[in-house]
Parts: C-alpha cells; sequence; structure tokens
C-alpha cells in the first residue's frame, strides 16, 4: 500500500463517522451507539430517551399551570381595590 491510499483509507473512515455523529444528531437513530456495541440495534428508541421525553412534557404541562397561577396573582395584586385595601390596613 502507498501512502496515498492509506491516506484515503484514514479519510474514508474519518467522514463515515463524521457521517454517523451527524446522522445521530439529525435523526436521533444512534448509529454511534451501535458501532460501538452500546445498542442491539441503531433504529430502536430506547426506554431512557422516552422517559425523558415523559420527563420533559410532565414538565412544560407544570409550568403552564405556573404561568397561569401567576397571571391571576398578578391581575389581583394590580387590582385598585387591592390596593386600596392595603392603604386602609396600612391605617390600622
Amino acid at each position: 500500500m502507498t501512502n496515498l491510499e492509506i491516506i484515503l483509507i484514514i479519510c474514508v473512515i474519518f467522514s463515515l463517522y463524521v457521517f454517523g455523529l451527524y446522522v445521530d444528531k439529525q435523526y436521533n437513530l444512534r448509529v454511534i451507539d451501535w458501532l460501538n456495541g452500546n445498542s442491539s440495534t441503531p433504529f430502536a428508541k430506547t426506554e431512557e430517551s422516552q422517559a425523558v421525553n415523559i420527563a420533559q412534557n410532565e414538565k412544560s404541562e407544570e409550568i403552564k399551570v405556573l404561568k397561569a397561577r401567576i397571571e391571576v396573582l398578578e391581575k389581583i395584586v394590580t387590582e385598585p381595590a387591592f390596593e386600596l385595601n392595603q392603604k386602609l390596613n396600612a391605617l390600622k
């Protein structure tokens, strides 16, 4: 083998690895995990990724509920009658 052939083989292997990283990032196919022996198939969704998705959905729902509660509190605090009650209580 000549030096050129060795360099070309290394470049092809490196470019395939980079393409695998791209596919993993873009489509979540876990190709690199499969090549490293960490997954039985690169196309199977793992329980871990499903659990992460469920946790993210729960957090987003909780954030929506908390935002709604904050909006209600802001309406109460900015209401003119609330300010008047505070001033009357301060006089007592």
